[in-house]
């Protein structure tokens, strides 16, 4: 259990046996989202084929690990929504947002608030997306000349 996690879930912190409860829990949600990162996972397949007691306490561990990245990331497939998410993400899309950068960690971004139906728009100074990221072919190789050189070395 992280430091953060300690501070979301003070009650699992301790004695052992709650701790090893939120532990179980966690890593149930985040294998279930590993089978196929392709596909979010919901909140009902996260819970699915749990004890209800499970389930309260998993509703409130999916949130965390979806509200902080852990989960539901990266390029997925489209979706379907709920209702429910629908009215979210309608209420979202009046809601406009100014990405600063087109890096990956803004390029990221935008792309995780466009998933929540945030009406996004990215600024990037430079004419080409990817920020320290650069590779440029010389001849007949590429060679990155971005994130990956360590500058201030001899």
């Amino acid at each position: 259990m992280t430091n953060h996690e300690r501070e979301m879930f003070p009650e699992y912190s301790s004695p052992k046996s709650k701790t090893m409860q939120y532990i179980k829990l966690r890593n149930h949600i985040c294998a279930k989202w590993r089978k196929d990162i392709t596909k979010f996972l919901t909140k009902e397949e996260a819970c699915r084929g749990l004890s209800e007691h499970q389930i309260a306490i998993v509703s409130y561990i999916y949130d965390y690990l979806n509200r902080y990245g852990f989960i539901n990331f990266g390029k997925l497939k489209p979706r379907i929504y709920s209702l429910t998410e629908k009215r979210i993400r309608t209420e979202n899309s009046k809601k406009k947002i100014v990405v600063c950068g087109a890096g990956i960690a803004g390029i990221a971004a935008a792309n995780r608030l466009k998933s929540f139906g945030y009406n996004v728009v990215v600024l990037e100074a430079r004419s080409r997306l990817g920020g320290r990221i650069c590779t440029k072919k010389f001849e007949n190789t590429f060679v990155d000349i971005g994130a990956s050189i360590i500058t201030g070395l001899v």
